[in-house]
C-alpha cells in the first residue's frame, strides 16, 4: 500500500495477541497467524497513525465493520473526494459505497460558510456589477435566506465546509 496507515488489532481475548498492521494484506496475514496459533478470532481495530483525512474516512466509516472497504476506499479514492465523502456522510447521509466507486447524490461541497458561498458568488461574476451589489447588498442576510433553503455549513474538525443539495 503506498498511503501511509498505522493501525492496531487488540484481542478481545486478553490472552491473545496484538499486532499492528498497514493494508489489508498485513492485517488478513496477522489475523490467520493469530487465528492459528491462539484461537483468537475477534479483535478491536485502533486507529494509531495516518494524515488527517484517512483518519476522518476511519471515522466516519466504514469502519471496523468493514476493514477492507476502508483500505479499498483510501487506496482508490483521491484524498479531495476522500473529505467530500467525509464531509457528506455527516451531512445527512447523503453519499454511499457501492464497493467500487464513491457514489454522491447531485451535492456539491465547498469549502468555507454559506457567506464564504455568497461572496464567491459575487466574487466569480454570478451577481453583476459587484461594486454597487457589495455597498448595498447584506451578505450575512442572504446567506442565511440560503440557509433556510437548505444550504448550510458543516463543521469538522477545524475546518467549514458548505453543503449545497441541489
Amino acid at each position: 500500500m503506498s498511503k501511509q496507515i498505522l493501525m492496531c488489532a487488540v484481542a478481545y481475548d486478553t490472552t491473545g495477541p496484538s499486532f499492528y498492521f498497514s493494508d489489508m494484506e498485513e492485517y488478513q496475514r496477522k489475523y490467520d497467524e493469530a487465528r492459528k496459533a491462539h484461537g483468537c478470532e475477534e479483535f478491536e481495530i485502533q486507529w494509531i497513525d495516518g494524515n488527517d483525512t484517512y483518519a476522518r474516512v476511519w471515522q466516519a466509516g466504514p469502519g471496523q465493520s468493514d476493514l477492507s472497504q476502508f483500505f479499498e476506499l483510501v487506496e482508490t479514492e483521491s484524498d479531495d473526494d476522500l473529505l467530500r465523502w467525509v464531509v457528506l456522510c455527516h451531512a445527512d447521509g447523503l453519499v454511499e459505497y457501492d464497493g467500487s466507486v464513491l457514489r454522491y447524490s447531485d451535492t456539491q461541497v465547498r469549502d468555507g460558510s454559506v457567506e464564504d458561498y455568497v461572496r464567491d458568488l459575487i466574487d466569480d461574476g454570478c451577481i453583476t456589477d459587484t461594486d454597487t451589489l457589495m455597498r448595498y447588498f447584506d451578505v450575512a442576510a442572504f446567506a442565511r435566506d440560503l440557509s433556510a433553503d437548505g444550504i448550510y455549513s458543516l463543521r469538522l474538525g477545524g475546518s467549514e465546509f458548505t453543503v449545497i443539495p441541489s
